[in-house]
């Protein structure tokens, strides 16, 4: 995935950082917060002083950073080419709260699910892992009253105390702001507490931040086996000496 650019306009500053994973990065000039600015727009110049102005603006760059658009910034989350005012995206994450699920949220979530995947399948999968008793750890994560990410934990079938991480869900206005790291990294923090041994979750490269490695997982046989195939042991030594399969849910293999 292609990391997001963080601008100080003012001092025309620019880094580039792997989305969800901006906690507190801030302008080493006048130690303000960093703007995200998607990870499509170029970075004009240092020198380029037109073309900061109008990114200050809200006008969006073309080309190099030499060719300035005369329209606005545009909503589109999948691109997040939102301007956000400087010090927003501490804010936000000061008023974000992070809770398990209530039953007047059901609707809410499936709601999130739906609008973050292309089926209905992920929402299909949430709601007949609670059903079925299967999940163990159901998080979301609230905005001003409102449900903007979601993420669920659900006890595998094999190997012993062991959870399966899916779905993971933010709605799309509220992307690269950290929301799915702080999701992820509650229910982790919840299981290990619990007693629970590993997780087990089918995903890319972001993963691994949180400590998920697809060599633990290459000992079990899975449907799911492969370079995206990862585990974490949240007890120390819990994968060492095991092997075997790892069957998630029977909510996954009926789900197709």
């Amino acid at each position: 995935m292609s990391k997001y650019k963080y601008l100080c306009v003012p001092c025309r500053y620019a880094a580039k950082l792997e989305p969800y994973d901006l906690k507190d990065a801030r302008c080493p000039t006048c130690r303000q917060p960093l703007q995200c600015f998607g990870w499509r727009i170029p970075v004009p110049r240092k020198n380029n002083i037109k073309a900061w102005e109008a990114i200050g603006r809200g006008e969006r760059l073309t080309g190099k950073g030499k060719r300035i658009r005369s329209t606005k910034v545009p909503f589109s989350a999948a691109v997040e080419f939102v301007l956000r005012r400087s010090g927003a995206e501490g804010e936000v994450m000061d008023r974000l709260e992070i809770r398990g699920e209530r039953t007047s949220d059901i609707a809410e979530i499936r709601g999130i699910n739906l609008a973050a995947f292309p089926t209905p399948g992920e929402a299909d999968l949430v709601d007949q892992l609670r059903r079925s008793g299967s999940a163990k750890y159901s998080l979301v994560a609230v905005l001003e009253e409102r449900l903007v990410g979601h993420v669920m934990l659900s006890r595998m079938l094999s190997p012993e105390k062991s959870l399966g991480l899916a779905p993971v869900a933010v709605l799309e206005a509220h992307r690269g702001r950290g929301i799915a790291a702080k999701l992820i990294t509650q229910a982790l923090s919840q299981a290990k507490s619990d007693g629970w041994k590993s997780v087990f979750v089918l995903g890319g490269a972001y993963y691994k931040r949180f400590g998920f490695d697809s060599h633990l997982a290459a000992k079990f046989s899975s449907p799911y086996a492969g370079p995206h195939f990862m585990a974490l042991a949240l007890q120390e030594g819990a994968l060492a000496a095991q092997a075997g399969s790892a069957r998630y849910a029977q909510a996954f293999e009926d789900l197709g």
